[in-house]
């Protein structure tokens, strides 16, 4: 289950997703987001270059593309953080620790174990992902606040591209 946030940010790098029928042949195609969301389509307009294409997209049927954590806007990063949180919310509420009685195991059983421990494993990588952006946010600001502190070297302390 991913988390789609209610828009992207003018500028992102998206990925398309679900599409179907004739729209389908889109999927995978990387874009740029170029417009901010319209309230009445529900959509945003995303400049597919390798189409050299602009097309009307829901969020919904994007996610973001892939990118270096240290490449990510503020904005981006609490808009994860927060999607990340309710992400990992609903993993541990779908699924708690089984219980084992010391019964043999019914297949049945073994299946639900075994996608208990891949959801486990996905929920163990989506809070290292969390720890990382509150990480980089942290640093973010401490190099903020060395930067109005020292002015006159503010270019050492800068973490805007």
């Amino acid at each position: 289950m991913t988390s789609t946030p209610p828009f992207f940010p003018v500028g992102s790098k998206v990925i398309l997703q679900n599409l179907v029928n004739e729209d389908a042949r889109y999927n995978g195609k990387q874009g740029k987001v170029i417009g901010p969301l319209n309230q009445s389509t529900q959509q945003q307009k995303v400049f597919v270059a390798s189409i050299n294409k602009t097309l009307s997209i829901k969020p919904l049927n994007m996610q973001y593309a892939p990118r270096d954590i240290s490449s990510l806007e503020r904005e981006e990063i609490i808009s994860e953080k927060k999607s990340l949180e309710k992400e990992i919310e609903q993993l541990v509420r779908d699924n708690p620790t089984p219980k084992l009685l010391g019964s043999p195991i019914s297949s049945e059983f073994r299946n639900k174990l075994q996608s208990w421990a891949a959801q486990r494993k996905i929920l163990a990588k989506k809070r290292e992902r969390l720890e990382l952006l509150v990480e980089e946010e942290r640093i973010r600001g401490v190099l903020r606040e060395l930067g109005e502190l020292y002015p006159q070297v503010g270019i050492w302390f800068t973490c805007d591209e």
